[in-house]
C-alpha cells in the first residue's frame, strides 16, 4: 500500500499545474519549425541564420534548438539596432 500511496502523490504533483516547471524555472527550447513560426519567417531563413552565426542556437544531437528567452533577447537586440541604423538617402 505504501507504493501505491506515493505514486499517487507523485501523480498529483506530475499534474497539478501542466503549465508550471517543475524542477525550477526551466526556460522553453523550440526547433527550428517552432523558431520561424515565432520569427514569421521560412525555416530556410533560420537555417540560413544559423549558418552565418547570427541567430543563438545549440544542438542537440543533429538538431538545432533554440531557447525563447535568448531569441525575444536577440530580437530586441535586432530591432533596437535597426532603429538606430541610419537611414538610406532620401
Amino acid at each position: 500500500m505504501a507504493i501505491r500511496g506515493g505514486l499517487q502523490v507523485w501523480v498529483a504533483i506530475m499534474t497539478r499545474d501542466s503549465n508550471r516547471p517543475l524542477f525550477g524555472r526551466q526556460s522553453k527550447v523550440m526547433t527550428v519549425e517552432e523558431v520561424s513560426e515565432y520569427l514569421h519567417v521560412h525555416p530556410s531563413t533560420i537555417y540560413r541564420l544559423i549558418k552565418r552565426r547570427k541567430i543563438p542556437a545549440f544542438r542537440i544531437g543533429s538538431d538545432w534548438r533554440f531557447n525563447i528567452e535568448t531569441i525575444d533577447k536577440w530580437r530586441s537586440e535586432m530591432e533596437a539596432g535597426a532603429a538606430d541604423a541610419p537611414k538610406g538617402k532620401s
